[in-house]
């Protein structure tokens, strides 16, 4: 605001400003009719309003403090520049954005930072319905966001007197009634074409199905706002826990095991969905669906995914004549499997789009053990069991792999190594 003066403004009188490149200036909040830093205001022109002339600033790059001049020159007496001064008042406006995703699965922890320099002491501060997980009184915070359906708020404080919060569409996502996952034991099998000694699956291993009830954004201006953003599916990670055999014939050490034991959790997918386990709808499997597109796919819908593994005890066999082994005593395998019923935001600020975050697990395991000769099986036992339900995840959690390599592919590259 120029402000008018209560004793008047002297004749002749005139006001310009120096506007930097950060920074644009409006005679109206609406960003018509600019004013720049040749425009001049006249003694009169300010005299007529009430209480000044208000002006409208508008930041078009975050480069931290801007300077605005006020400048005021009077030629009252027909002599121009008669009377000058450059620098009568000045304001400091600083220019910052605020960054991070706006329709968000509820439950799930996302980043929020300024772009461009924060003003001194500007921090993030308790959101609404919401919490501060990292960062807190910083200007870079992540955020886990209640349930929904609400209208979150991330809240920043550039200073005690300038508060501002960025708006954020906090979706809910309700599981319905179907809610069961189902095992069958796997079956000790002939050797395959590739002469391997192997369980596998003559029916799936483990079969789930888990609906989604209700997908609801909060009502923002009359408008549901927020959900058609949002993707959810099933993802599964596996982890190699056992895999080792014990062979006769070698001298010691004469157990083995595979060099994938303990390795960190794998993308286990199908199709071209990945990270999700399975495409939408698959060919030639009637009713199997991976994940759901909201903008998209009607809702309530049923997510359903079956997995048939099939492990191996030992490598080709011209591996194993080669290390002269003639028969295994004893080998034990298994696959610790970890599903997640995950939803995320397709939106890309912060990498947002890359986070999964976990609203329902369950757990379950395959693989098989026993005594073995060459050709045949004694006391082969297959195991497949696991957790009867997902249960709920409300703490944000990610899902931890998301990206390959894919289980499927690496497990074809496991070697047998000493053992201790």
């Amino acid at each position: 605001v120029i402000r008018k003066s209560p004793i008047g403004l002297k004749i002749g009188l005139k006001f310009q400003l120096t506007i930097p490149a950060g920074l644009r200036v409006w005679r109206n909040p609406d960003c018509t009719s600019p004013v720049t830093s040749a425009t001049v205001f006249t003694a009169a022109e300010i005299a007529s309003t009430t209480d000044g002339l208000e002006l409208y600033a508008e930041g078009i790059v975050q480069d931290g403090a801007q300077i605005i001049n006020l400048i005021a020159t009077c030629d009252a007496y027909g002599w121009p520049g008669y009377e000058w001064h450059p620098d009568v008042d000045r304001i400091q406006i600083t220019n910052f954005g605020r960054l991070g995703p706006l329709n968000v699965p509820g439950y799930s922890i996302h980043r929020y930072k300024l772009l461009g320099v924060p003003p001194a002491g500007g921090k993030w501060i308790a959101p609404g319905s919401g919490t501060i997980k990292t960062g807190a009184n910083t200007s870079d915070v992540t955020i886990l966001w209640d349930g929904g359906p609400v209208e979150g708020k991330a809240i920043y404080e550039a200073s005690a007197n300038y508060i501002w919060d960025l708006e954020v569409n906090v979706v809910e996502i309700a599981s319905g009634t179907t809610n069961i996952l189902t095992y069958t034991k796997p079956v000790w099998g002939p050797q395959n074409p590739l002469g391997e000694l192997m369980f596998a699956s003559n029916v799936q291993a483990m079969d789930c199905q888990l609906s989604v009830e209700r997908v609801e954004g909060p009502i923002v201006g009359g408008s549901e706002r927020g959900k058609k953003f949002l993707q959810m599916g099933i993802i599964q990670n596996g982890v190699v826990t056992q895999n080792g055999a014990h062979y006769p014939a070698l001298t010691a050490p004469n157990f083995r095991q595979s060099d994938k034991v303990f390795d960190p959790p794998y993308l286990d997918a199908l199709g071209a969905s990945n990270p999700w386990y399975a495409d939408k709808f698959v060919v030639g499997e009637l009713g199997i669906k991976g994940w759901i597109e909201i903008k998209i796919d009607a809702i309530p819908e049923t997510l359903h995914i079956s997995d048939g593994p099939a492990v191996r005890f030992t490598e080709p066999s011209v591996n194993n004549q080669a290390l002269g082994l003639t028969g295994i005593s004893f080998c034990r395998q298994q696959i610790d499997f970890h599903l997640y019923f995950a939803a995320r935001t397709v939106q890309t600020q912060n990498s947002a789009n890359l986070i999964y975050t976990q609203r329902a697990k369950a757990n379950w395991l395959f693989g098989g053990y026993g005594e073995i000769l060459p050709g045949q099986a004694f006391n082969a036992t297959g195991v497949a069991s696991g957790d009867a339900q997902f249960v709920p995840v409300p703490n944000g959690d990610p899902v931890p792999k998301t990206t390959g390599p894919i289980m499927n592919l690496t497990q074809q590259s496991f070697h047998w190594t000493t053992w201790p």
